[in-house]
């Protein structure tokens, strides 16, 4: 069972798809087993005998890969004296798993857009999870939950470019000649090098750029003229609604599409509220109950229905780290008149 996790570990971390905790595991596996370092290698070799999408079910390359495998592994048995019956069973198990790996590499890591186009890499998180992903060109990327990234296998040689659905957290490596792009459903962001957090949560009221160090350009989808250069600890916002959309465009002035805004640095930090969550940290202030539930509900994988439409709108403030779903629906409890009910994977929320 060891064996088979470490394996797992192993390909989400090739495939940039591995969290920070089970960064910490995969290290701590390692520390205790030193031999299990030859399975590592075992799957780096897969990894860098990754077949094209169209050919990966070929029989002849299949059994071409476990001939060099069962070499591997004979010349590493060779080299002792005696093997363990530990070892044997970590041998097939490492047969086993490359099998898979070499059937399945989509998994973690890519699937074809096409036989003639580029595979797109994509590492997506589930409610209830987060990750971190180191891209080719060395940019650090955190991902929220229910989130996903994309990009294509060039990136980095020709351009910088992916596409978010969710929350990101980047910090983005300078390369003045191949500006890094984000594409979300509403806007682009086009950075050099600088750090900074997307939100485009595609249910949320608005998609949001908040910008920490170095500098964005944010530009809208529909009229990409329309550019905005946001400045450190400035927050850009544009609402994801189709009917002020609507009325934008019309010219009306009742309401407005977008805002930019300064934020304030959080205390002890080098972010802002906004990016607290790479820490693990759940901060509202004077948020919709609505839009906290909808966190909640990614952040724990739960279903969060309020049976109030006042209490809907009813606006809290609060921050919690590391803390369970009891703790955080306490903690709402406390600051406003509300109750609640947990019912294995749905929470009601009742005045």
């Amino acid at each position: 069972m060891a064996g088979s996790r470490l394996i797992e570990l192993l390909t989400k971390k090739k495939s940039g798809a591995l969290s920070l905790p089970e960064l910490k595991e995969l290290k701590d596996l390692l520390a205790r087993n030193p031999e299990d370092e030859f399975l590592a290698s075992l799957v780096d070799d897969v990894f860098r005998q990754r077949l094209e999408y169209e050919n990966m079910y070929s029989a002849s390359k299949i059994e071409e890969s476990l001939q060099r495998l069962h070499k591997k592994l004979e010349q590493q048995e060779g080299a002792g004296e005696k093997r363990s019956r530990v070892f044997r069973l970590n041998k097939m198990a490492a047969i086993a798993a490359c099998l898979l790996l070499l059937a399945g590499l989509g998994l973690y890591m890519l699937y074809a857009t096409g036989s003639q186009s580029l595979k797109q890499n994509v590492v997506a998180t589930k409610k209830g999870s987060k990750s971190y992903i180191l891209l080719p060109d060395g940019t650090q990327v955190w991902l929220n939950a229910d989130s996903r990234v994309a990009y294509k296998d060039d990136f980095g040689k020709v351009n910088r470019e992916i596409t978010l659905t969710g929350e990101a957290y980047f910090n983005v490596v300078k390369d003045k000649s191949r500006p890094f792009i984000i594409h979300t459903e509403t806007i682009d962001v086009k950075v050099l090098g600088t750090v900074f957090n997307v939100r485009a949560y595609k249910n949320d009221r608005s998609t949001e750029t908040t910008l920490i160090r170095g500098s964005v350009e944010v530009s809208m989808r529909k009229d990409p003229d329309r550019k905005f250069l946001l400045k450190p600890f400035e927050k850009f916002s544009v609402s994801n609604s189709e009917e002020v959309r609507d009325k934008e465009e019309a010219g009306s002035e009742s309401t407005a599409l977008y805002t930019v805004n300064k934020i304030k640095p959080v205390a002890d930090s080098s972010g802002s509220m906004e990016t607290e969550w790479v820490k693990n940290r759940l901060v509202f202030e004077k948020e919709r109950l609505d839009a906290i539930a909808m966190e909640i509900s990614r952040w724990f994988d739960v279903e969060i229905l309020i049976t109030d439409e006042h209490l809907k709108s009813m606006e809290y403030s609060g921050a919690v780290g590391n803390a369970s779903l009891e703790q955080v629906l306490e903690s709402l409890k406390l600051t406003g008149a509300l109750n609640y009910k947990i019912n294995n994977k749905t929470v009601t929320i009742t005045p």
